[in-house]
């Protein structure tokens, strides 16, 4: 049986609230936090602060939205029932409450997709699709990148092909492709706890490193505090400047989540799932402000899209202790990258896993997440007919790490990847597309202040899309001339 039915619900099935939690703070906290303190430097501490919490009050309004309209969608397909062949709806009349799905365990909560499909038809589904993939996939190829920047670092500059990030991005595949392998979330969760305690266990130490750096150590060569890491920057142009941005709006890379995990809770823990999503962004915003600036503080200007890339390649300037205590933080940090690679290609997975389905005659309509949700249960269980839905998505499994392998040996650059990756897909999935929907969805429940709130939204990430693609553009062509 799928997560949503009743029978799970007995069973103790699904995600719990704690459960959904860690994925939500591992699915933001990875290696976009480790890339703050270059934008912070780029910007200005101030600044920096400012627009990080600007961004994080910003797709948390854009996730709550969506959650608003998915259960807007959802109630209006659970109010449509079918008569003797004939349709009648009472959507309209439906108050915009989560469904309980164990009255009614039909349709499932629809997917990203599905709301598009229901707000602009089939090119609505198309584009959302293209727009998670887009999103997701460009995560996981800067996890690709940020491993082979952090370990080429690492290595002594003599050691042939292993200071080449091209190298290191080959033999980290198999080890991806092996971790990929584990198809469910809660088969994830595990994992998801580890690559979080690694990565809480790279910040402590970077601190560690910080604090040894300034005050722990007498060597002359350390870098030192600039007094003006405050204030704004003179000596980077507009385009660093909006790639520093964009590389802010990638940090916050988990909302394609959102709907996945909300659709694999139980339903006990369904109904507080905003304010389990609010609390776990208000904590990802208080880590990425405190190890941004602190990092600022103690290292001084960094000029790499890791800051544990940026510390490694300065290790000259560190006494022992401290080099000792950056080389540990560099080594957490790209185990954790490695262990989270599975959870972030997830949604991409899911919509292959849909589609799968509804070719071979699986789950009827392709909507939701009850075919999903049903295969990854019964491969756990060991139930039969579901060895033909994994044999045919392990190929797409393989073809989308493929993809995501190659296009970071295109642009091994950390830095570029992280920027190009916020404008082109972190604008499209989490500042344009869910006030869009929302508008088409609600047009007749909106107040005239949230129309004008949601057009504003949308105009703003049309515009950053743009610029920030372009300046991401222009630098990565110059790194090949």
């Amino acid at each position: 049986m799928g997560l949503l039915q009743p029978t799970d619900k007995k069973n103790g099935s699904g995600v719990s609230s704690l459960q959904a939690c860690i994925h939500l703070l591992k699915g933001n906290i990875g290696p976009g936090c480790l890339s703050l303190p270059f934008a912070f430097s780029r910007l200005g501490v101030q600044p920096a602060f400012l627009i990080t919490c600007g961004i994080a009050s910003l797709t948390t309004y854009n996730s709550l939205l969506l959650l608003r309209v998915k259960d807007i969608v959802w109630n209006r397909e659970r109010a449509t029932t079918t008569v003797n062949g004939e349709f009648s709806s009472d959507a309209d009349e439906v108050p915009h409450e989560e469904p309980d799905p164990v009255d009614n365990p039909n349709p499932p909560p629809p997917d990203y997709p599905s709301i598009g499909r229901a707000a602009f038809g089939k090119s609505g589904f198309a584009l959302i699709t293209l727009s998670v993939l887009v999103q997701q996939l460009s995560v996981c190829t800067v996890f690709f990148s940020f491993m082979a920047d952090n370990i080429v670092k690492s290595i002594p500059p003599d050691c042939g092909l292993f200071n080449q990030p091209r190298f290191i991005m080959a033999l980290t595949f198999p080890f991806i492709l092996l971790l990929t392998s584990l198809k469910n979330l809660k088969l994830l969760a595990p994992l998801s706890v580890f690559a979080s305690s690694l990565l809480l266990t790279a910040f402590l130490l970077v601190v560690v490193g910080g604090l040894l750096s300034k005050y722990g150590s007498d060597n002359e060569n350390d870098i030192v505090f600039d007094d003006d890491v405050m204030a704004t920057p003179t000596q980077y142009d507009t385009l660093d400047k909006v790639i520093a941005i964009t590389s802010i709006l990638y940090s916050f890379e988990g909302i394609c989540l959102v709907l996945p995990i909300s659709a694999s809770l139980r339903p006990s823990s369904q109904i507080n799932f905003p304010r389990t999503y609010v609390f776990s962004i208000a904590t990802v915003l208080a880590t990425f402000l405190s190890f941004a600036t602190f990092c600022v503080f103690a290292f001084g200007e960094v000029t790499d899209g890791s800051v544990t890339a940026y510390l490694i390649e300065h290790a000259a300037a560190h006494a022992s202790s401290v080099k000792t205590v950056i080389m540990a933080a560099n080594f957490f940090a790209c185990l954790s990258v490695l262990c989270s690679y599975p959870l972030q290609l997830f949604p991409t997975l899911e919509l292959d896993l849909e589609r799968e389905s509804s070719k071979n005659g699986g789950g009827g309509d392709g909507k939701g997440y009850t075919v999903i949700s049903s295969s990854l249960n019964n491969s756990i269980d060991g139930n039969d007919g579901t060895e033909t839905v994994s044999r045919n998505t392990w190929r797409r499994r393989v073809t989308l790490i493929l993809f995501t392998f190659c296009l970071a040996m295109v642009v091994p650059d950390v830095a570029l990847m992280i920027s190009f990756a916020g404008s082109v897909a972190g604008t499209t999935a989490a500042i344009i597309l869910p006030p869009a929907l929302s508008l088409k969805i609600e047009a007749t429940g909106l107040s005239r202040r949230k129309v004008i709130m949601n057009l504003a939204i949308i105009a703003f990430g049309l515009s950053l899309a743009v610029v920030g693609a372009c300046s991401s553009t222009i630098r990565i062509v110059g790194t090949y001339l």
